[in-house]
């Protein structure tokens, strides 16, 4: 995508290699029988610079999980009165965690919350992370971790009290919607987020928004959530509810109907379309919480 190159190279849009994104781009969906894409977002843009409609395939990132996979006893406990925030995600300054680290010291009088920061990273990023947790006196309550088994991934959202989804605004995250939004609805979990495109479209106004970049304003709403236990099940249902569509079964019935349709030498939809395809056996896909 030329977003990703606009993302990397801020104010270079419109320059040669930004030029040469769009052209590859272009010229690689021409010559594909079909586009697979993760998100209706990006499928609009592919549309928007002249792939055919009946071309492109959405195939979201969702996981592979039951709701009763996502609500297994958690592993471990937490103390009675604490509020744990696991946050998982590649560890890179897309993520924006600063503005998670501000939260957790503005919130760390209010409320007793273990934070649980969680995912892979460079080196050099993470130990940046570590240093900022120590420079705001954090140690005590925000731990850094690497990544874990993916089988580790649904109990551990269970044992979170609320879902965040933290991003910078780029161009790159406008269109993003990583695994983790997923995997907190299906467990039910109530959630602030960044508030992108991409991820306004998926998750409607079954959750609260924040403005990327603005801790201050994810704090408000992390409390808010905290304050308001009715709240927090009644986002969590209507989230668990809005992503049902949107379940890997439902993915994997059209990646393989995309599949069948190529091998059939058609390469177009089948008469009964894209967006209800009946679901087909899965092999136990797993999310690592990127």
């Amino acid at each position: 995508m030329p977003e990703i190159y606009r993302a990397r190279f801020p104010g270079r849009n419109g320059s040669l290699a930004h030029i040469l994104a769009l052209v590859a781009q272009r010229v690689a969906c021409a010559f594909a029988t079909r586009v697979i894409t993760v998100n209706s977002t990006i499928a609009a843009i592919l549309e928007s610079r002249g792939v055919p409609k009946a071309r492109i395939m959405v195939v979201e990132n969702s996981p592979d999980w039951t709701y009763q996979a996502a609500s297994e006893p958690p592993l471990g406990s937490v103390p009675v009165g604490t509020y744990e925030i696991t946050i998982f995600g590649g560890l890179n300054p897309e993520r924006d965690i600063p503005s998670v680290l501000d939260v957790a010291h503005l919130l760390r009088d209010k409320f007793r919350i273990r934070w649980r920061i969680i995912g892979p990273g460079d080196p050099d990023y993470v130990r940046r992370l570590h240093d900022e947790v120590r420079a705001r006196n954090l140690e005590g309550i925000v731990t850094i971790e690497g990544e874990v088994p993916a089988g580790a991934v649904a109990p551990l959202i269970s044992n979170s009290t609320i879902g965040i989804v933290s991003y910078e605004r780029n161009p790159l995250t406008e269109i993003a919607t990583p695994n983790k939004a997923y995997e907190y609805a299906i467990a039910g979990k109530a959630m602030v987020v960044a508030d992108l495109g991409a991820l306004r479209a998926l998750l409607g106004e079954t959750v609260l928004y924040y403005q990327p970049g603005e801790p201050i304003a994810l704090a408000w709403n992390v409390a808010r959530l905290l304050e308001n236990p009715s709240e927090r099940e009644k986002l969590g249902e209507a989230a668990r509810a809005r992503i049902d569509a949107h379940r890997w079964e439902v993915m994997a019935g059209r990646l393989v109907d995309t599949y069948r349709q190529c091998l059939d030498g058609g390469g177009q939809p089948s008469p009964k379309g894209t967006q209800h395809i009946a679901p087909a056996p899965t092999s136990g896909r797993l999310s690592g919480g990127r």
